[in-house]
């Protein structure tokens, strides 16, 4: 037995019903009055030109034999 077309017609209809509902009611994104580009909080801080040295870089010897032995090896 095959449905009446006033069957198909009414599911269009309610799909239809449906889809418009959907848009209308889902919830989705929208655009602020505010300001749409965000602005830096400060400007970066300017770099020293004057190089001062880590401390961490330079060691001294431990003992005299260490800084003997350190005096002779070459320079980089």
């Amino acid at each position: 037995m095959m449905p009446d077309p006033l069957f198909y017609q009414l599911l269009l209809v309610g799909l239809v019903w449906l889809c418009l509902m959907l848009h209308v009611v889902w919830p989705y994104d929208r655009a602020t009055a505010g300001s749409t580009t965000p602005r830096p909080a400060k400007a970066p801080p300017k770099r020293s030109s004057d190089l001062k040295p880590f401390p961490g870089l330079t060691r001294t010897p431990s003992c005299a034999a260490c800084e003997q032995s350190h005096a002779d090896a070459p320079q980089p």
